[in-house]
Formats: structure tokens, sequence, C-alpha cells
């Protein structure tokens, strides 16, 4: 089974922050969010949202609520304009039971964080991509590789890149217990994560 092997870099410009590469032979991608303060967030409603671009990759859009990275509360996720399924058990304690399942025209992917800011992988049948943060290429700082073997579609590419700009920290038994102290101070409001670190 052959594989190949990516880096994503972090970039930013006076508007927007994310990471971007070249993902083999799909060519560039790019995932970017605008940098928001938490008063021009609160003004806009307190949500926050990160894009997906690449030559031969589909355009993937995902909002949640921000300010910063967008977080799996109250998530919406577009690919090329189409809503994709997002569902995962808030009250499981253990990493895969919380795991994020996807579906999307007959297909599911599973997206299981392993360690919060640092590895992760997305499968489907016969496909797995994990993303792994290590020393940049650079000497500079971190990056993120991208591992996924032949069979990986631009889909499934797509769908592993854009979580890299998501605030995913609900997935894991950190998360879990944040759900659970959370409804116990306020009860009334459920699920939330507002509390969470960034990186």
């Amino acid at each position: 089974m052959s594989i190949f092997e990516f880096e994503l870099r972090k970039f930013s410009n006076r508007k927007e922050i994310g990471c971007k590469g070249i993902a083999g032979t799909f060519g560039d991608v790019l995932t970017a969010r605008q940098e928001i303060s938490i008063k021009e967030s609160r003004r806009r409603g307190n949500r926050s949202e990160v894009v997906l671009r690449g030559e031969q990759l589909p355009e993937l859009l995902f909002r949640g609520t921000g300010p910063g990275r967008p977080t799996l509360e109250t998530p919406h996720l577009l690919i090329e304009g189409i809503s994709i399924e997002l569902d995962f058990s808030k009250r499981a304690f253990r990493r895969k039971s919380r795991a994020l399942h996807l579906t999307h025209e007959g297909r599911t992917w599973t997206y299981v964080v392993i360690h919060p800011n640092r590895s992760s992988v997305l499968e489907r049948p016969g496909v797995q991509i994990p993303l792994d943060r290590r020393k940049s290429s650079t000497g500079k700082g971190a990056s993120s590789y991208v591992t996924a073997t032949r069979e990986a579609a631009a889909i499934d590419l797509a769908l592993a890149i854009i979580f890299k700009e998501v605030q995913t920290y609900a997935l894991t038994s950190g998360g879990a217990i944040s759900s659970v102290l959370n409804r116990i101070v306020t009860p009334r409001h459920g699920y939330s994560n507002e509390a969470i670190p960034l990186d």
C-alpha cells in the first residue's frame, strides 16, 4: 500500500490566518480564517468560520462558535455549498466514543482527536489520514504533516485538513469533563465549551 505525506505550514497576513501546503498530486491547498478580536466577534454575533480552497480539492466552509478557531458548538459544514451531517457523543468519556461522525452523499467518516492540538486521524472504510504536529521543515516552529494512502480521494483530504483550523477539544476526554462541569454549573445552557483553551 503506497502512501504520501505533505506538510501544512502556518501562514498569516493582515486579514487571515491559517495553513497552506502542497497536497501531493492534488496541488496547492489553503485553509484560512479571519483574525477577529473578541470585541469584533461579539458585534458580529460570536461566530467564526474557516474556508478551505485547493487546486483539485472541493471548497469547504466550516462555521461554529468563536472567536478564534470555530468550535464544535452549533457547527455547520458545507462542501461546495452542500451541508454535511456532523454528530458526536457529548456524554461519552472515551476518545473513540467521542469521535466526530460525518456523512455526505452515502459516505461516512470518523474523525478522532488523539492528542489535543498535536495529532488526529480521519477514517472511512479503506482510507486513513493521520495528521501529526512536528517540527517544521524550515527549522522554525511546528507544522502539521498529513499522511494518506493513494486510495484517498480529494474529499477525504479536504475534510482531514479543514479540522486543523477547528477547535476540536470537545472530542477529547478533557472536553468530556468540561462538558459535565458546565452542565453542573449552568444546567439550563447544556453543552458549552467557551472556556476551552486555544493553541
